[in-house]
């Protein structure tokens, strides 16, 4: 983004030293990364520990990805599976998709994209934020 200051063009990423609290998540996404827990996956419901250490349960709950998820046992889509395969009547978590879309706003990242199936969605998130820490 090239926003007009003064009359002259600024590359906005240029000039912005990030927070201190941005740097934190910075490092945290990271590491995250590192550890295999950024994953491209648009329907897993995960128990908030799958992302620790790097992300807390309380900074998890204070972002508000934190739900209790029922099934709707209509369609096979709709529905909540256990690790055993049998469907569960409900469960908190997080959905991973919503994880991603948080962490590219908290990030800054542009998370529009014209993906219509959930794990697409998730693999272009991913991709960007892979992209945006590595570089």
């Amino acid at each position: 983004m090239f926003p007009y200051l003064g009359g002259s063009v600024v590359n906005v990423k240029d000039t912005h030293t990030p927070s201190e609290s941005q740097a934190n998540l910075i490092k945290q996404t990271k590491e995250a990364i590192a550890d295999g827990k950024i994953v491209g996956d648009g329907h897993t419901i995960f128990n908030p520990e799958f992302y620790a250490p790097h992300f807390s349960v309380e900074q998890l709950r204070k972002a508000k990805l934190i739900h209790t998820h029922e099934s709707d046992t209509s369609d096979h889509k709709s529905t909540i599976f256990g690790t055993d395969g049998n469907p569960i009547e409900k469960l908190e978590g997080i959905y991973n998709l919503y994880f991603l879309y948080w962490l590219c706003g908290a990030l800054g990242i542009d998370s529009n994209n014209d993906y219509n199936g959930r794990g697409s969605q998730a693999q272009e998130l991913a991709r960007r934020i892979r992209t945006h820490i590595n570089n």
